[in-house]
């Protein structure tokens, strides 16, 4: 399971870029005040997978660290939709014809 290419954000606000050819390629921005962290805190350059959500993690010796779930991003949302419409018109096409 691998999360596909797009934007992906933390309710806090921390965003993920997910890119590259298999979708192998993460950019992270990540907002140590937002998302609770202390300055000793690292965050995992990978996310990880747990009960079928994906989590943006830190990890930190100082404050245990943490995780944030990972929503899609309105490029996301916008291309499901876009897609979704596609359908839709392609369908009722479909009927009058």
């Amino acid at each position: 399971m691998i999360l596909s290419n797009g934007t992906y954000t933390t309710p806090a606000g921390s965003t993920l870029v997910v890119s590259g050819k298999h979708s192998g390629v993460f950019a992270t921005a990540f907002d140590w005040v937002e998302e609770d962290a202390c300055v000793d805190c690292r965050v995992d350059t990978v996310p990880v997978a747990d009960g079928g959500e994906w989590f943006l993690c830190w990890s930190c010796s100082e404050c245990n660290g943490g995780r944030a779930c990972l929503q899609m991003g309105n490029d996301m949302i916008a291309k499901e939709m876009n897609m979704s419409t596609e359908t839709e018109e392609k369908t009722y096409k479909g009927d009058l014809a």
